[in-house]
């Protein structure tokens, strides 16, 4: 096997642990939405705990939903070291907290409690442990600790903002938000939106709040890397992921007519302006682009509230072609992702900020 430290790297153990959390969050959220209607249960016994029925695609995905937090504890420096040990950490630590997700689902009249998918989330916490201790997944492990290392400054609030990079990844997956926009997309199949999106009052608002958008967040991930690192090439390679992400959602999730929506006029011609504005900012000093970023996500943020659309809930997930169920904790749990993470970024940016002004 490849040598990997017994633990992580100080300025690595915070993105480490905080994916962790992240993970356990997300697997509560969409355990428990929509978090209404609790209610004390009738007469419960093991037969009935066991779902009347039951789609094979829900039982897929509660394994899958469980490797990669099984591959997580099973990585993390919250046990003991030994390959039975670790192995014996995750499957219990995994098996009691989808038992507890089951049990409270008994309190929402919404949710269905089911002994298969306590059962489907456990084999998936093993299989991630086992995937974790194999050789490809050790290897995976170096080479995501001497990435970080190679690329990323050493300070521990570094790792906050890698956590808030994958955050963002994640909020991608919801094709129904266009790309760097606020609200949701526009659902050109009806009536009531029927208009021309290269209308000037309709278009530069948005053109500016995705430029500012796209601006401070090249220079949000320009203060996390090291000098000699190419900082463009690694802000494209970001994008490049999002934008994949968005591609790959909407081919399977979005309505036929709808595929191209998410990545309109605005997105496109704001994601240019937006770069090419940044090109001259990457050479300022530090903390320069920390205060720069600071403004321009404020900005980008609050011009994007006020350009974009936002559609009730029900209408946004009739924007959907899916069927195979767990939609509605999809899109409420990545669209919550999506609108929270611009006060997040300013959180992170606001702290740098004072620390360095502190420390000067």
């Amino acid at each position: 096997l490849p040598h990997i430290p017994p633990q992580a790297p100080p300025a690595g153990r915070l993105f480490g642990d905080g994916i962790l959390i992240v993970c356990i969050l997300l697997i509560v959220y969409a355990s428990l939405y929509p978090f209404e209607g609790w209610r004390t249960p009738s007469a419960v016994s093991w037969a009935n705990m066991w779902s009347r029925y039951y789609a094979e695609f829900d039982v897929f995905l509660n394994f899958l939903s469980y490797v990669p937090l099984g591959f997580l504890v099973a990585a993390s420096r919250w046990h003991r070291p030994g390959a039975g040990t670790t192995l014996a950490f995750t499957v219990a630590g995994c098996a009691v907290l989808s038992f507890a997700m089951e049990g409270l689902q008994l309190f929402l009249p919404a949710r269905v409690t089911s002994l298969l998918d306590w059962m489907a989330n456990t084999i998936g916490a093993a299989t991630g442990a086992l995937l974790c201790q194999s050789p490809p997944g050790a290897k995976l492990r170096a080479h995501m600790i001497n990435l970080r290392m190679k690329l990323c400054l050493t300070e521990t609030a570094v790792d906050a903002g890698l956590l808030l990079l994958v955050i963002w990844l994640l909020a991608q997956i919801n094709p129904s938000v266009p790309f760097f926009e606020a609200g949701n997309m526009v659902n050109r199949l009806t009536a009531s939106w029927r208009i021309n999106p290269y209308d000037p009052l309709f278009l530069i608002p948005q053109i500016v709040g995705v430029g500012l958008n796209v601006c401070g967040f090249a220079l949000f991930i320009s203060i996390l890397l090291k000098s000699g690192v190419r900082t463009m090439t690694f802000v494209a390679i970001v994008l490049a992921l999002g934008l994949g992400l968005k591609l790959i959602a909407a081919g399977l999730m979005l309505k036929a007519p709808l595929l191209e929506n998410w990545l309109g006029p605005a997105s496109v011609l704001g994601l240019a302006l937006g770069l090419f504005a940044a090109l001259p900012l990457f050479s300022l000093q530090r903390h320069v682009r920390v205060f720069i970023a600071l403004l321009l996500v404020f900005a980008g943020g609050l011009m994007s509230k006020m350009a974009s659309i936002y559609d009730g809930f029900d209408a946004m997930l009739r924007l959907f072609d899916w069927r195979h169920g767990q939609l509605s904790n999809f899109a409420s749990l990545t669209r919550y992702l999506h609108e929270v993470w611009p006060l997040m970024v300013l959180a992170f940016l606001a702290y740098c900020y004072v620390r360095r002004r502190a420390e000067d």
